[in-house]
């Protein structure tokens, strides 16, 4: 797991899909999959994957919960990860 936080009733995880900076850390173009859930809830209330595209400059987000779907997003992670990496 890369990171966790809670929010408003909310257990937030970020899962590391490919890296090539080592087993916990990002590498710049890293993929990601982001679970939220609630304590309500059996299963996860939200689930997508984080894919940037070639240049990175956008990332490709798919919701894994049906009715599913995917859009791009601006993908401003680069710069955040190189600098306040929380596990170097």
């Amino acid at each position: 797991m890369y990171d966790s936080w809670l929010d408003d009733g909310f257990h937030f995880f970020v899962f590391v899909l490919a890296s090539n900076g080592g087993r916990h850390r990002p590498s710049t173009h890293a993929s990601y999959a982001v679970f939220a859930m609630h304590p309500e809830s059996p299963e996860p209330v939200s689930a997508i994957t984080v894919v940037p595209t070639q240049d990175a400059a956008e990332a490709e987000v798919t919701d894994l919960q049906p009715p599913g779907g995917t859009y791009l997003a601006p993908y401003p992670f680069n710069d955040h990860l190189e600098h306040h990496d929380r596990h170097s």
